[in-house]
């Protein structure tokens, strides 16, 4: 919706989708329906959310919630089977995509991003050593990987500033 107003109200248009975490998965999930033909930014994305409410960090209180709420393990598998995201990331085959994830993420733990890895084949693929939000501590390293990656893509970015120095143009 706020890319349609962008469009129509202003005329302006995405040069590039980055998105963290659901909005990393979302992103590459639209992408491989071919709703996003941008440079794609993929922070910290899941893969298969079952996988990761069972054996992730988060899963059990999740799980606890929604039994309480009566959504069972079977309606639940049922619901994230249609969007295991490895299975659609191949049609992203050709297109920009830059991958950074944490060695350590146990929101989706291993093997699944290791297979969302092989599936999506991305243009570069970053492994920081951190966990599923804690790789935003190498905030300057996934700005400098993000902004080669979009510049190498022909989206202009402009020069880093210092810290603390604030200006809008």
């Amino acid at each position: 919706a706020a890319l349609a107003v962008l469009h129509e109200q202003c005329g302006l248009e995405p040069a590039a989708e980055i998105g963290f975490s659901l909005g990393a998965f979302q992103t590459l999930l639209l992408a491989a329906a071919g709703r996003v033909g941008v440079p794609i930014v993929a922070l910290s994305s899941t893969n298969r959310y079952v996988w990761g409410l069972e054996n992730g960090v988060i899963g059990r209180g999740l799980l606890s919630a929604m039994a309480e709420a009566g959504v069972d393990r079977a309606r639940l598998a049922a619901w994230c089977d249609a969007v295991q995201l490895e299975r659609y990331a191949g049609r992203l085959a050709g297109q920009p995509v830059l991958s950074i994830r944490g060695s350590r993420d146990w929101v989706d733990p291993p093997p699944s991003l290791e297979r969302l890895d092989q599936a999506l084949r991305p243009t570069r693929s970053v492994v920081l050593s951190g966990g599923h939000g804690s790789i935003l501590l190498w905030r300057r390293r996934i700005l400098r990987e993000t902004a080669d990656f979009l510049a190498a893509h022909g989206v202009p970015v402009a020069p880093p500033r210092p810290p603390g120095c604030l200006s809008v143009t």
